[in-house]
């Protein structure tokens, strides 16, 4: 199925902004874990969750990338 430009961005470019986005936000939300408190908090917990999502995602993502250079242009 050969795609146009725009139905190029519309239908995969959009997503590989959304991923860049979602990345860009991650970042920018870590550099904000700069207090810890006295009390106990679930933080080093939620951060081992947060890390094994990203973990799966990157594989994802180097899947995605693997899968995508091995593609043969449409006609």
């Amino acid at each position: 199925m050969a795609l146009s430009l725009s139905e190029w961005d519309e239908k995969v470019g959009r997503h590989l902004h959304y991923i860049e986005a979602g990345a860009e936000m991650c970042a920018r939300h870590v550099s904000q874990l700069i207090w810890r408190p006295q009390f106990e908090t679930y933080t080093l917990d939620d951060l081992g969750h947060v890390e094994r999502c990203l973990t799966m995602a990157l594989a994802k993502v180097q899947k995605a990338q693997a899968d995508y250079a091995e593609k043969q242009p449409d006609a």
